[in-house]
């Protein structure tokens, strides 16, 4: 994607760089795996925003700024929470049709960390979705998420899905080698950290009567 295409979508059209590399990254190779955008941009602006405008009010949608939609339904935001600091240092959330919404990281740099091992999104959902681990009879990991993401699990999640996936160990090379971005050696404490110091994220938007669809939370 041209970058002058997308800076209108950026305020002050001023684009993250580490989001400038990430969005070249899909002109360097010839895709093997049909799913790669799950880990891979290969999005729009419009579609960034048809997804969000399809779940957030716009009482409230002006507060996201989204910049990756994965194809299954997760768009990626900056949460624009922290008044007068640059976007790379907002949070980054995930909100779904699938309603699940949650905070991923603290920062840009942070959310790249564990993207890149491709757990940003089961980390989350374990912290987070309170009644799917009660119907699990899972309540221990609300309180403890490193009993369902111990460091092991976490390599192992990874692995499996490098093995999955054949075009996701050189996007994790091009983010080490152009974006300098190296896996993160705890991501659960990335996620947990996050969530446990901002606002919760399902009950601000809800406050706020911003939701356009009824959440299971």
């Amino acid at each position: 994607m041209e970058r002058q295409n997308i800076a209108a979508h950026f305020p002050n059209g001023e684009v993250p760089e580490l989001l400038v590399k990430f969005y070249k990254f899909p002109e360097t190779i010839e895709f093997t795996d049909p799913e790669a955008e799950r880990y891979i941009h290969r999005s729009t602006p419009e579609e960034w925003n048809h997804n969000l405008e399809a779940v957030i009010d716009s009482n409230v949608i002006g507060e996201f700024i989204p910049f990756y939609y994965n194809g299954i339904h997760e768009t990626y935001c900056f949460w624009n929470i922290r008044k007068g600091e640059n976007l790379t240092s907002q949070p980054v959330v995930h909100i779904s049709k699938q309603q699940h919404h949650s905070v991923i990281a603290g920062n840009l740099g942070d959310f790249f960390s564990i993207h890149c091992l491709a757990l940003d999104i089961k980390i989350s959902y374990i912290l987070v979705d309170n009644d799917h681990c009660i119907k699990e009879g899972m309540e221990s990991y609300m309180q403890d998420p490193y009993k369902f993401c111990s460091p092991e699990r976490c390599e192992s999640i990874s692995n499996d899905y490098a093995e999955n996936h054949p075009d996701f160990l050189p996007f994790r090379k091009w983010m080490a080698d152009e974006m300098g971005i190296t896996p993160a050696e705890d991501p659960v404490k990335i996620v947990a950290d996050a969530y446990n110091t901002l606002p919760n994220l399902i009950e601000y938007i809800r406050s706020k009567d911003g939701f356009k669809v009824q959440t299971i939370y």
